[in-house]
């Protein structure tokens, strides 16, 4: 296959964790403060309608850099490995020419920490040897009745928190810095993927956001308190996440909420600093001349929204997240245009064919799921796909969960529970569930039929299964045996060992991920 010969930019590409497309201001949050996200954007192009592939970290970052669905690349849930033979645009860039180069997490697990990436900055923020299936949590549970629901108490936000795993960002941004002041590259463009855990709850209480935080504290955000009448209209799928499976549960209060939000958003605030680092290191460096920048994040937050704190749904908080592409000016087209939104409907399995076209890599020649967005980006007039596809197997689910959208309409279908259908035109728009009503009933019938062109929901709840229970299989045996134990807890030391940096579960080898080695 030939390559071409074509003058190549870097490429950096920024990824957070957990950001819903709501919670900037480029997007329209009036409140949340993100200068250098908002002046990004006002650089290069902003997809206002970018949809996760999956509404949980793992199979959401292996659908965006496979550009397959997960029922492709088989990475079912954050406890699956991504197959080494799925090739990735890391193995596409590699081989155009650049030097690929990863900077902390993308939830690989297993052997594999490479996937394609020539250097690794930083490990990932888990055990990276084993992990352990997640399979569906909620087989025998039972929905919550609102009575049974009891307004949950204050907590204090802000005890510090001076773990390792809360100084991670710090961590990354300095390796990232390092490595671009560095120029190692020497005679070849790079592409590097600097990935952050901020704004993911694991990283709160950081005595740096408390300024920002009592900030937003004394502003009104806008939070609100889930009411009976309101509760009744939930997917019974969201009233088992609010009680995360228990007959009886607590709920956020108003007050509740509004500080959770406002912890939310002081997080996205710092992180946003963050990244304003980077961007004056590439103009310091005199890199920002020849780099693009991507900017995304692998799903967002439902940010209390019907009661719920979490990602695991379809709701637009979780489902919605930014995408920014900005390209430096020897690399625009005519037609290119500062400041330029984009609302098509868009996927982050669009992301691989995208880079490939970015970085002129060789095509690959089998299909992808995704599409190539470098059209777009340069402000042409091009149809692209109008139909975004989502799915979800895994923890806090009862069965496995679709979604597809297309114009308006959001289509949610749950395997053996009632479907949901929402005109996101309307006001109030995921609060009315429309699969009833009989005016309705062709597009749901449509609906539901462009879901079945692109998958069989009941035959891939069988593949998923098949899958969790032979992973659990794996992991029921590794617990069983002191040899086994011992033997994978001293990979794992000695894993870290080649690494000078923290562990980001400060030394503890039995994490919630891996408790099958207790």
């Amino acid at each position: 296959m030939m390559l071409k010969q074509q003058k190549k930019p870097n490429i950096l590409f920024i990824m957070s964790d957990q950001l819903s497309a709501s919670a900037i201001g480029c997007l329209g949050n009036a409140i949340v403060k993100t200068p250098n996200i908002d002046q990004l954007a006002s650089r290069g192009t902003l997809f206002s309608n970018c949809h996760c592939v999956s509404p949980i970290c793992g199979p959401s970052r292996w659908s965006m850099m496979t550009g397959q669905y997960v029922h492709n690349h088989k990475g079912w849930d954050n406890g699956a490995c991504l197959s080494s033979e799925e090739p990735t645009f890391a193995h596409a860039l590699t081989f155009a020419g650049y030097e690929t180069v990863i900077c902390s997490r993308m939830h690989f697990h297993g052997p594999d920490q490479y996937h394609g990436f020539e250097k690794r900055l930083a490990t990932e923020h888990n055990n990276p040897i084993l992990y352990g299936s997640e399979g569906f949590g909620m087989e025998n549970c039972k929905t919550p009745e609102f009575s049974n629901l009891k307004e949950m108490e204050y907590r204090d936000h802000y005890p510090v928190n001076t773990s390792s795993r809360a100084m991670h960002d710090d961590y990354v941004l300095d390796k990232a810095i390092e490595y671009l002041k560095s120029k190692s590259w020497k005679n070849r463009p790079f592409m590097m993927t600097a990935s952050f855990l901020a704004p993911h709850p694991v990283i709160k209480r950081r005595k740096e956001y408390e300024a920002i935080f009592q900030e937003y504290v004394n502003m009104d955000l806008g939070a609100s308190e889930l009411t009976e009448v309101e509760f009744q209209k939930l997917h019974p799928h969201i009233k088992r996440l609010i009680s995360s499976g228990k007959p009886k549960a607590a709920i956020y209060s108003e007050r509740e909420n509004h500080l959770l939000r406002a912890e939310y958003y002081s997080r996205i605030s710092y992180f946003d600093q963050q990244i304003g680092k980077l961007i004056n290191t590439l103009e310091e460096e005199k890199l920002s001349e020849n780099t693009a920048i991507v900017f995304t994040s692998d799903h967002g937050e439902c940010m209390g929204q019907f009661g719920y704190w979490g990602k695991q749904s379809f709701y637009d908080n979780v489902v919605k997240v930014p995408l920014i592409i900005s390209l430096p000016q020897s690399f625009r087209e005519t037609e290119y245009k500062e400041n330029s939104v984009r609302d098509e409907l868009v996927s982050l399995v669009d992301i691989f064919p995208t880079l490939v076209d970015l970085g002129n890599a060789p095509v690959p020649n089998y299909t992808l799921d995704g599409q190539n967005l470098m059209p777009l980006v340069q402000n042409k007039e091009v149809k692209v796909k109008d139909v975004v596809f989502s799915e979800y197997y895994g923890i806090y689910a009862k069965n496995a969960m679709f979604m597809v959208r297309k114009g308006n309409f959001k289509f949610n279908y749950y395997v053996n529970e009632c479907s949901e259908l929402f005109d996101i035109s309307k006001e109030g728009k995921e609060s009315t569930n429309l699969i009833d009503k009989p005016a309705y009933a062709k597009i749901k019938m449509d609906m539901e039929g462009l879901l079945r062109n692109i998958c069989n929901p009941e035959n891939l709840q069988n593949e998923y299964l098949r899958s969790h229970y032979k992973r659990s299989y794996i992991t029921n045996s590794v617990a069983t045996s002191i040899q086994t134990k011992e033997r994978t807890k001293n990979e794992i030391r000695d894993y870290r060992k080649q690494w000078n940096e923290p562990t980001w579960d400060d030394n503890k080898e039995q994490s919630r991920h891996e408790k099958h080695l207790m």
